[in-house]
């Protein structure tokens, strides 16, 4: 058994990258969360077949020669690795083993892992090797890609092997990939600012929406809202089960029902409707049933008001209007009252089930988490034998390649 560690040649650039690519998949930030590895690790004292890593498809796009695999190896100066005697068999070297997973392994992590934007679409993870080369040493690279097209987004989390150098980089005046100036950020701070911006972009739209439904309530004390004759229908005869949900099943078809003056044990109450319509709701309500109106099997007898019953209507229903209103923006619950758009016993507002029960949430990819960030990290993955350049920021329960981008 030989341990590599004693670079003394020159590497050619083949060798460099299957360095780099072999000892990632041995590497800290890989080995801890990679279960397939961890699975073969157990079955022989930590050794891993070449033959298994060259189904990898990182590697075997490179080489799958063992003999140029293992002369790479050899010629590493890291000593992270041990190399069988007969030359077939990779293991982490036991001089270095991986540290446990921890808070303090996790936030030493994450100081040293960087946002970085600013690549072309179209670039390769050998592209942004390269470029991050120029800024020091990084053990691993993840390529950010949508979940539904798979495509790259210009953007890759990468972690340096020094807290330094990460740092370097981050507070660099000017970083840039060819033309293009780079945004870099602190993996950490990068989740803190899409955190920012979901919770300003929720505050915009529930600000959006009360401004909307404050308009809307406006609009009802507007001239051109206000008391139009023929707009409220008087109605009798209603069975002591009927509800406004009952009225609204019958009217609703002929007019826009905008208010339900009624209380269910009644026997009568009113309709006011959005404009002068009234009349022939009541109308085409009758021709759909051989000129009687049926509610909840029983006949109700209908009149349109006029004149200063109308008007004394119209008046005592804006109040209660207002009153509901007023409810609403205070935020009290308010006591069962007669009339509501919607008809129920609290003042008209339909209402479902309330659910109560576990929350589940959906994560997305624009929908970045450190919560979510951390718990992939320090969670087992399950190795697919995918290349790293098609991964995706995918929850952690969707197999995930580790053979990731760089130095991955």
């Amino acid at each position: 058994m030989t341990a590599n560690g004693n670079q003394s040649e020159k590497l050619s650039g083949l060798e460099s990258k299957i360095i780099r690519q072999i000892e990632y998949y041995f590497g800290d930030v890989n080995l801890r969360r990679d279960k397939f590895l961890q699975d073969k690790m157990k079955e022989d004292e930590g050794w891993i077949k070449l033959e298994t890593l060259i189904t990898f498809n990182r590697l075997k796009q490179m080489t799958t020669d063992f003999d140029v695999i293992i002369t790479a190896l050899k010629k590493s100066a890291s000593g992270i690795l041990e190399i069988s005697e007969d030359k077939t068999k990779l293991r982490r070297s036991l001089a270095k083993p991986l540290p446990e997973d921890s808070d303090n392994l996790r936030a030493d992590i994450k100081s040293r892992s960087v946002y970085c934007k600013g690549f072309p679409t179209d670039a390769s993870l050998d592209d942004i090797q390269e470029f991050f080369d120029k800024h020091g040493k990084v053990s691993s690279i993840q390529m950010r890609k949508t979940l539904d097209t798979k495509e790259f987004k210009g953007s890759v989390f990468a972690t340096f092997d020094c807290q330094d150098e990460a740092k370097r980089f981050v507070e660099a005046e000017s970083i840039k990939y060819g033309e293009t100036e780079t945004l870099r950020l602190f993996k950490g701070d990068y989740f803190k600012r899409k955190q920012d911006e979901r919770k300003a972009a929720k505050n915009k739209e529930k600000m959006d929406k009360y401004k909307g439904r404050a308009e809307k309530e406006e609009e009802e004390d507007e001239p051109g809202n206000e008391y139009q004759p023929g707009c409220i229908l008087y109605f009798s005869g209603a069975s002591d089960q009927t509800t406004r949900e009952d009225l609204h099943g019958v009217f609703d078809k002929h007019g826009n029902v905008r208010w339900i003056d009624f209380t269910r044990g009644e026997t009568e109450g009113y309709l006011r409707f959005d404009g002068p319509e009234a009349q022939s709701a009541m109308e085409k309500a009758k021709e759909e049933n051989d000129g009687k109106i049926i509610v909840n099997e029983k006949e109700l007898t209908t009149r349109v008001l006029e004149g200063e019953e109308e008007k004394s209507k119209w008046v005592e229903i804006k109040e209660q209007q207002k009153k509901v209103r007023d409810m609403k923006k205070s935020g009290r619950k308010r006591k069962p009252m007669r009339g509501g758009r919607f008809g129920g016993r609290d003042g008209g507002r339909r209402r479902g089930p309330k659910f109560e029960g576990k929350k589940t949430v959906f994560e997305s990819d624009d929908s970045d988490n450190e919560d979510t960030a951390a718990k992939k990290e320090s969670l087992p993955l399950k190795r697919s034998h995918d290349s790293e350049e098609n991964k995706t920021d995918e929850p952690a329960s969707k197999q995930v390649k580790t053979d990731e981008a760089g130095a991955e």
